[in-house]
């Protein structure tokens, strides 16, 4: 989604679900969480939970990324924090604060957003501090 091509994103996220289907018995690891801001952005995150009913093992990536996909963004922030996922949690924490300022909950949104933009600055993520320093701006 990043390179604006939709149609093909959807369809190679179509294929990775699909085989996540058939073969349940994968471990959700950090394949799904590469995929999940794809998977979120084509608005096919409901698709998720379905999928992980069949899986025989709940990994900590699973939980995180239901978390994010039912709207907890904090809590998959947590999540990735303790697995030790810097880009997955900082992720999560730039989309916690987009939530938390859209709720006007500008403190905490100020909060999250701080520790993302931590991580995508020293990770030099020029596109990800962009973002994250206009909702740092906006009112």
């Amino acid at each position: 989604m990043e390179t604006d091509s939709a149609t093909e994103a959807d369809a190679l996220v179509t294929e990775l679900l699909e085989r996540w289907r058939s073969n349940p018995v994968t471990f959700a690891s950090t394949w799904l969480c590469y995929a999940l801001p794809t998977i979120i952005a084509l608005g096919r995150g409901e698709e998720l939970p379905e999928i992980a009913k069949s899986a025989p093992v709940k990994t900590r990536w699973l939980e995180a990324a239901l978390a994010l996909i039912e709207g907890d963004p904090r809590e998959a922030a947590r999540i990735f924090a303790q697995i030790g996922s810097l880009p997955d949690e900082a992720h999560a924490r730039l989309r916690a604060a987009e939530a938390l300022a859209a709720a006007g909950r500008r403190q905490e949104a100020d909060e999250e957003l701080t520790l993302a933009l931590d991580f995508y600055r020293a990770a030099g993520a020029t596109r990800y501090i962009r973002q994250g320093e206009a909702l740092l701006a906006a009112p």
